[in-house]
Formats: structure tokens, sequence, C-alpha cells
């Protein structure tokens, strides 16, 4: 009943905030995967998230609702489900239903769980296959048996083939069953049953591997590209800065901003005394792995890996209740104050922050402006349900690029712009290509760059000339039109190309 509760009341939530259109960045990237049934993709096999495409695909038969709000609200239906299991872990720990509930209402509205629920993304279903591990984990913990660490294996397989991210969880989970076989709790052949299990859950990448594998002839390259993608020097990074670090930690701090956070920080430092030993170590471990791997992890969108640690956090916000609850009943009155207060905090803090520091003078800077989005907006507001900026760019570019224009993009508006020409008539002449498309093709030959110009108007979505070699740029120049958003791209009248 409380699972079931959560979930409905995470489905409502998210399923009212939801984007309604079509995203920018990866987003749209996925958006267009899942359209086109795309279970590899073009990054490496570490991004390739077949099982989440497949959810995806499953998401596309629900008979109502625009196909981009139905691929939005699959990132929904993931994070309720986490909340849903979040709420029988905080139970689990605690024994009661009340902290499992607060547990949960508190991770469904902190700013980062609520911002990629909005948006076609992956991590809510890497956390929710990861908060189903949990459950087994903890279960197996306390009484171990076959069926519990077939589970938590089951679990680990399906969510490696959604996000390889599931790998980090992978050492304790092993260390644990074969501390259950030495101990003689469990038999060597649960063991096996437990390995074949992930292999089945992760069928669907081990699948892409092989295939890969017998394309390349190359098992290192193949398991590599499972295991990092393009992003070998990020995965593998061992410093927390990087160029958006400031930016990334303010968004992260986001989640904080309640006093929620005292009862984690309490509920973690009684955790191990609270729970036992065993259970308590070991998910102070998969805490320490989880969040060590977020702060070092250089990405632009490093702040969207912080799920799985808030997660982990939450169950700490769990005990720290029942820590305080346990001393008297005027307490427990206080902590659920506490909570209901956070609760409401926290959406009132993303919606006045905006206009705060817009008086304040505090902006997002962008080296490249894109059209419509309101960037401050965007990135501290979770909830999308008004949140156009995308269609709205990508329809008025295709419009001004009518009948037979090249749109020259960077991968942020690469993809609106595709989906959008996918289904709006009289646009069908338009091309769109990504800035390395049109440097590989006329960056280094200026003469081929000319006869495209001489042939069809070629626009630029960002004022820059970068997808031409250096040497060649002082030839070409851009302008924009007044009450336009596109550059178009001319050939200076004086100059050689000599």
């Amino acid at each position: 009943m409380l699972w079931t509760g959560v979930l409905c009341a995470g489905l409502i939530l998210y399923g009212l905030t939801v984007q309604q259109g079509i995203s920018w960045q990866d987003s749209g990237l996925l958006q267009w995967r899942i359209l086109t049934g795309d279970y590899i993709g073009s990054l490496g096999l570490a991004l390739a998230h077949p099982l989440y495409i497949a959810i995806g695909r499953l998401f596309l038969l629900i008979p109502f609702g625009s196909d981009f709000m139905l691929l939005n609200f699959c990132s929904s239906a993931g994070m309720a489900v986490t909340l849903a299991n979040v709420s029988v872990l905080g139970f689990l720990l605690t024994g009661r239903r009340w902290i499992g509930l607060m547990t949960a209402s508190m991770l469904a509205v902190m700013y980062t769980p609520w911002w990629l629920s909005t948006i076609a993304e992956v991590y809510t279903w890497n956390t929710a296959f990861f908060t189903a591990e949990l459950i087994f984990f903890i279960v197996c913990v306390r009484k171990p048996s076959l069926g519990s660490l077939v589970g938590l294996f089951l679990c680990s397989g399906l969510n490696l083939s959604v996000h390889n991210m599931a790998l980090l969880s992978l050492p304790v989970y092993g260390t644990w069953a074969l501390f259950l076989v030495c101990r003689r709790r469990l038999s060597p052949a649960c063991i096996a049953l437990a390995g074949l299990a992930y292999v089945c859950g992760a069928a669907p990448l081990v699948w892409l591997v092989v295939q890969e594998i017998l394309q390349t002839g190359s098992l290192q390259a193949s398991v590599e590209s499972m295991l990092v993608g393009r992003y070998a020097a990020n995965v593998l990074n061992v410093s927390s800065t990087g160029p958006l670090m400031a930016v990334n930690a303010a968004l992260s701090s986001l989640n904080f901003l309640h006093p929620g956070l005292i009862l984690g920080v309490l509920g973690w430092a009684a955790m191990v005394k609270r729970i036992g030993k065993p259970l308590g170590w070991s998910l102070l471990i998969l805490l320490g792995l989880q969040g060590l791997f977020f702060v070092r992890y250089s990405v632009p969108d490093q702040f969207t890996f912080i799920v799985p640690t808030l997660v982990l956090f939450s169950l700490g916000m769990a005990v720290g209740m029942d820590v305080l609850a346990c001393r008297s009943a005027a307490m427990k009155k206080t902590v659920v104050t506490a909570c209901l207060f956070s609760m409401a905090l926290m959406p009132l803090t993303y919606a006045v922050l905006p206009p705060i520091l817009e008086v304040l003078n505090l902006n997002v800077k962008r080296e490249r402006v894109l059209p419509f989005r309101d960037e401050m907006r965007y990135w501290i507001v979770p909830w999308k349900h008004t949140e156009k900026s995308a269609e709205q760019f990508a329809r008025t570019a295709l419009l001004e690029a009518a009948p037979d224009g090249l749109i020259v993009c960077d991968s942020t508006s690469y993809y609106p712009l595709i989906l959008m020409k996918e289904r709006m008539p009289g646009v069908e002449g338009v091309s769109i290509e990504g800035y390395t498309t049109v440097a590989s093709r006329y960056g280094a030959v200026p003469d081929e760059l000319v006869q495209l110009l001489s042939a069809r108007q070629v626009f630029l979505v960002s004022p820059v000339l970068n997808f031409i070699a250096e040497e060649h740029r002082q030839f070409f120049e851009f302008a924009r039109e007044d009450g336009m958003i596109l550059y178009t791209i001319t050939k200076k009248s004086l100059g050689s190309l000599e």
C-alpha cells in the first residue's frame, strides 16, 4: 500500500510538471533515439542505454499525449518508481511507515530528481533499478536466501543495461555474496545462479558488446567502449576540478537548502550503530563510491549524476528521523514539522531564486546564446511544463531557413531541429548539419564552401566560424537581420582564397 501510494503521488507530481514537447541537448538526442529505435547510438556502448531505449518505446504505446510528452513522462515514471522504492527502504531501515513516506516525499521535491523527471533522461530509471537493488541487498544481509541474492544480481544486471553507473555498486554486492558463501550461509551454487541472473539482466548490453566484437574483431576495444565510451578521461579523472565546476556545485547545492540536510548528517552518523555493522558499513561504502564518482566526474552536466548519492543520503535522513522520533513524542512532532517545512521550502526556493538573482544582476553566462531560452529559469526551476524554448527555436529556425537552406549548429540545438523537421510540413528541403560534419567537409577546403554558398543559403545558430580552419576564416563573414534568430554566412566581397 505504501509503495503504490507513493508511486501514484510521484506520477501525479511529475506528470503535471513534465515538459510537453521537444527538449534541448542530450534529452533531444534520447527522444530521437527512442523514436527511431536506435539502441546503440554514436558515442560508444557506455552511452547506449539499450534497456532505457526499450522502456521509452513502450511508453510510446500509451494512447494519449504527444510522443515527446510521453518520452519525457518516461523519466517521470522512473523517478516515481524510485520514490516508491525509497519509501520501502525507509520502512526497512526504521520499521516506521511514516518515515518511509516522509523520506520519499522530501526526495521527490529535491532539485535534481525533480529536474530530471520532467525531461527525457536515463538517470531516473538508473535510480529506479538501483533502489530495487538496495531493497534486495538489505533483505539479503538480514536474512540471506537464494531468492534475495538472485533478485539483487538480476536488478543489478538490468541496471547495467540502463546505465553503466550500475557497476559502481557491484564490488559491494560481490563481496557480500562471497562472504555468505565463505561463512556457509549460502552454497556456491547460489553464486552461480546469481551470476546467471546478472548476465540475463545485462543481456541487452552484453548482446551489443558481442555484436561489436564480431564487427571489429577487438575484444579490448569493445569492452572499453562498454565501460567508458568516448569519456575515458572523465571517467578515470581523479581531480574534482572542471570548467563548469562552480555552476555544477551551485546547482547541486539546491538539493540541500532545507532542514533535511541536518537529518541526513545525523542519520549517517548513527547508521552503523542503528542498523548493525554489516549493513551499515555496506551502505556507507556505497555512499562513498557514489559520492566520489559524482564529485570528480568532470562533465558539463555533472550535477545530473548526483541522484544515486541523494538516494543514499535520503536513507540517512530516514535514520535521522528515527533517531530523533525515538526520543519523545514532542520531538517526533518537531521532526514531522521540519520535514513538511522542507517540502514547502524547496519548491518556493526554486521559484523565487531566478528573479532574486536577476535583481542582483547575476546571470548564467553561455558562450553561445540559445534563442528563446531563459538560462536562469531553465537550469534553476525543475518543473518544465511551461518550458517550450526548444520547440519555439526549432520552428522559427526552420521557417527562416526554408525552403532549402542549410543550418549549421552545435549538439545542443541539433536534435530539436531534427525532431521538429520530422513533424513540420513545408521544410523538407532544409538541411541540418553539426559543426563537426561541416568542418570535415569544408573546414580546410574554402573553395568548396564558396561553391556551397553560391548554391544555397547557409545559416548559423551561433555567431561562430570555428568549423572553418583558422587560416581561412578571414574570407568569410556572418550577419543577422533584424527580427531573425539565425545568422547568414557569406564570402567577403574583398579578399582572395589564394
